[in-house]
């Protein structure tokens, strides 16, 4: 027994190392989480009743009921294990309604054949063996894997051709290992093992996956962020200030003319950042806008930047699009004086704090914005802050008192 001791240790260390994976990944739901924790806890439980009913048996030192009480867990956590792939992926819900049908209808199949002997029975010697109704088990067994083959398959018609060959190895990988198990070698005791592995490899490659999504949605995000920022309106307004300046002060013109191009660079190279960008960076491309602006509108906007720590990265194109929505939508919509956005940014002990603040209108917090462009631009940043550096943007507003946007960045472990 001493092959499966080790086959045993080492699908438990595949477990607990997989659970440690999951717990680390931040991108995972506590639902998703809970998922995996499942999943993988039905393994061990699984392979500890197999283990516990084949030490006990043909030992006569110990009570019978502890055979029982083991290969009675062991015949229903079995099925349950090989369904456990199944809840590892985004499978039809009508599958998984089956599949609990199934093992409901073994549950009590079980416990029937527990008071009569018809799956196992203990002779004298404490040695079980299989009953008249062990068949019937294995169809249910059988069934379970039948569905989950069928999941994994109807799960792979999501994915492109060349995406779907290592999900259906690995349910083959899973497969093989429970048939060699059950129907070929009864002293091959690999099904565990090759379960393990295989949820192992599934979450490896779910996890690539659910990175490849992120990166597309994320570059995605970076194109409407980048478009928004050259609508026709924005610049027609733009070069109408540029050929004005230029009549008053040439000098100003072409000081206008190069910020406008620095601005129109700087997004057409954000389309090519997926990493982060220093604030310096970031703030420069700010300034590029707000200048325009200033150009625009003169005594009635105000731009102030009180900035105690410039030291630190975020994402590019995170903060002009919040500063141009607090102008627009903000300063610019105040009824009378000046309206006045403030840029600050502070450092606390575990993370990099940026506020945007306007003296504008404000507006209610739990009603929709009228413009929906500038709520999708507002969520692809916090989207964007979330996925990338784990942060997120909080927004506040007082009606007629004006808005405050907080971005907040989690400092990064060195």
């Amino acid at each position: 027994m001493n092959y499966y001791n080790t086959i045993m240790l080492l699908t438990g260390a595949i477990l607990i190392i997989l659970s440690v994976l999951v717990h680390e990944n931040a991108r995972l739901s506590k639902t998703e989480k809970h998922h995996y924790y499942i999943s993988y806890m039905i393994v061990a439980m699984a392979a500890i009743s197999e283990w516990c009913g084949l030490y006990f048996s043909g030992k006569a030192q110990y009570n019978v009921v502890l055979i029982y009480l083991f290969k009675f867990m062991d015949y229903i956590f079995t099925p349950t294990s090989g369904a456990a792939l199944i809840w590892n992926i985004q499978s039809n819900k009508t599958l998984k309604k089956i599949v609990l049908l199934i093992l409901g209808a073994n549950t009590v199949f079980q416990t029937i054949c527990l008071l009569n002997g018809g799956v196992f029975y203990v002779d004298i010697n404490n040695i079980y063996h299989h009953g008249p109704l062990y068949p019937v088990y294995i169809a249910f067994y059988g069934v379970i894997l039948l569905v989950s083959a069928f999941a994994f398959f109807e799960y792979g018609r999501n994915f492109a051709k060349e995406n779907k060959l290592s999900m259906y190895l690995i349910i083959m990988l899973a497969v093989a290992g429970i048939v060699v198990q059950e129907f070929i070698g009864d002293n091959l005791r690999i099904a565990y093992l090759t379960l393990s592995i295989s949820l192992g490899l599934l979450y490896i490659r779910s996890s690539e996956f659910s990175q490849q999504l992120s990166d597309d949605k994320i570059k995605n995000q970076q194109y409407q962020i980048m478009f928004s920022q050259i609508q026709p309106h924005f610049l027609f307004n733009c070069l109408t200030v540029i050929r004005a300046t230029y009549h008053s002060d040439i000098e100003k013109g072409d000081d206008a003319i190069l910020q406008f191009s620095n601005f129109l660079r700087y997004n057409m190279d954000s389309l090519s950042k997926n990493s982060l960008v220093p604030f310096k960076k970031e703030l420069e491309h700010v300034k590029e806008y707000v200048a325009l602006q200033l150009l625009r509108f003169r005594d009635s906007l105000e731009v102030i930047y009180d900035l105690k720590c410039t030291d630190f990265e975020l994402p590019v194109l995170t903060l002009q699009p919040i500063v141009e929505n607090a102008i627009r939508h903000g300063a610019r919509q105040k009824e009378d004086g000046v309206g006045r956005v403030t840029v600050t940014s502070s450092e606390e002990e575990n993370h990099y704090i940026i506020q945007v603040v306007d003296n504008g209108p404000g507006f209610d917090t739990t009603q929709k914005p009228k413009d929906d462009r500038s709520h999708v631009g507002i969520e692809n940043v916090n989207d964007r802050l979330n996925s990338i550096v784990g942060g997120k943007l909080r927004i506040d507003s007082v009606k007629d008192h004006g808005t405050t946007v907080t971005i907040i960045i989690p400092k990064r472990k060195e």
